[in-house]
C-alpha cells in the first residue's frame, strides 16, 4: 500500500519533507510513497540514500499556496501538484494523502476529487489534535476549514470526531464538548444553543458546554467548534506558549511547551468524511512532522476508521 505525499505548498520546507520520507522509510516496511513535484529534484536529493524501488514518483511543477482560490479547483488547476495527487489518492492502492497546500483548495479538492462517505454529510470537518494540562490528546473539530457553521454541522463535526477518538485511541465513549462562551446550556449564540440540544439529544457522550479558560484543564476527548474559531483556539495556544516560552526563559520548561504546543511538532491536521484519508500539515513543518503524520495515518488506517463512519 501507499501513501501520497504533495511535496509542494509547504513555504520551502521541500528538504524537510524530502528528509520525513527518508525517516519514515526506516520507520515502516509495508508501506511505500508516492512523491509528487519535481520528480529531477526529488530524485538527486534522495539517490543513495533511500531504495528508489519504494518511491513512485509523479512530476508536477505547479503548487497551490495560500493566494490561490479554491474554486479553481472547478477549473484550473489540474497541472498542479495537489490536483496530481488527489487524482492519484482515488487509486485503490493509496490509503491517503499528506499535503501541506492551501486549505481553501484541498477542502474543496477532497469533496471533488475523493468524495464525502456518504450523502449524510454536508461537509468534511477539519481535526486536529491538542494537549491538556496532562499530556491528554483533545481532538479539536473544526480547526479551520469550516466557517458559519449550522447546528447540525456542529453535530456532524462531534459524530465524525468521536469516531476519530474511538479509532485512534481506542476510547469506547469519548467525552463530547461544545466551545462557548459559558459552562450553562443558555449561554451561546443560536447556533451553539441549537447545536447543545442537538448534542444532548443525540447517543454522543456529551459533557456540555466549555469555555475556551477551561479546555486544557478539562478532561474531555473532542471539543466541537465552528472552523473559525477553532483556528483562533489553536493559533492562541500556540501564540500564548511561545510567550510563555519568552517570560520564563528555561531550557527545559521551553523543551517541553515545545514539544507539546508548537503546531509544527503536533504533527497535522485531517480532513473527515472523505473517502481516503487526508493529512494537512502546516506550512512550517519539519521532518519529524512528516514521520508523526505518517504514523498517525497508518494507525486511523489501520483501525478502518472509514468503515465506521459510512453510516454517521
Amino acid at each position: 500500500m501507499k501513501i501520497v505525499i504533495d511535496t509542494l505548498g509547504s513555504d520551502d520546507k521541500l528538504n524537510e519533507i524530502l528528509d520525513g520520507v527518508i525517516d519514515a522509510l526506516n520507520m515502516v516496511n509495508n508501506y511505500d510513497f508516492v512523491l509528487v513535484g519535481d520528480s529531477n529534484y526529488i530524485t538527486n536529493y534522495l539517490d543513495k540514500k533511500v531504495d528508489l524501488n519504494r518511491i513512485e514518483l509523479i512530476n508536477a511543477n505547479t503548487e497551490v499556496d495560500d493566494s490561490t482560490n479554491p474554486m479553481g479547483m472547478l477549473r484550473d488547476l489540474d497541472d498542479t501538484a495537489l490536483v496530481k495527487s488527489l487524482k492519484r489518492l482515488k487509486e485503490s492502492d493509496a490509503i491517503g494523502l499528506i499535503t501541506s497546500s492551501n486549505t481553501g483548495c484541498v477542502f474543496v479538492g477532497s469533496i471533488m476529487h475523493i468524495g464525502l462517505v456518504n450523502k449524510k454529510l454536508m461537509t468534511p470537518v477539519l481535526c486536529c489534535l491538542i494537549k491538556s494540562d496532562k499530556y491528554k490528546d483533545i481532538c479539536l473539530a473544526d480547526c479551520g476549514a469550516n466557517i458559519n457553521s449550522t447546528s447540525e454541522n456542529l453535530l456532524t463535526y462531534a459524530k465524525l470526531a468521536n469516531a476519530f477518538v474511538m479509532s485512534y485511541f481506542n476510547v469506547d465513549r469519548p467525552k463530547i464538548g461544545l466551545l462557548s462562551n459559558g459552562s450553562s446550556d443558555k449561554k451561546g449564540d443560536n447556533v451553539i444553543k441549537g447545536a447543545n440540544k442537538l448534542l444532548r439529544e443525540s447517543n454522543l457522550n456529551f459533557v456540555g458546554n466549555i469555555e475556551a479558560n477551561n479546555i486544557f484543564n478539562s478532561d474531555i476527548d473532542v471539543l466541537v467548534t465552528d472552523g473559525m474559531l477553532g483556528n483562533v483556539v489553536l493559533k492562541n495556544s500556540e501564540g500564548v506558549a511561545k510567550t510563555i516560552m519568552k517570560l520564563i526563559n528555561n531550557e527545559e520548561a521551553n523543551k517541553i511547551i515545545t514539544k507539546y504546543y508548537d503546531y509544527s511538532n503536533l504533527g497535522c491536521s485531517f480532513f473527515l468524511g472523505t473517502n481516503k484519508m487526508i493529512a494537512k500539515n502546516h506550512g512550517t513543518l519539519s521532518r519529524s512532522t512528516i514521520t508523526s503524520t505518517v504514523s498517525r495515518l497508518i494507525t486511523i488506517y489501520e483501525n478502518d476508521f472509514i468503515s465506521k463512519i459510512k453510516d454517521i
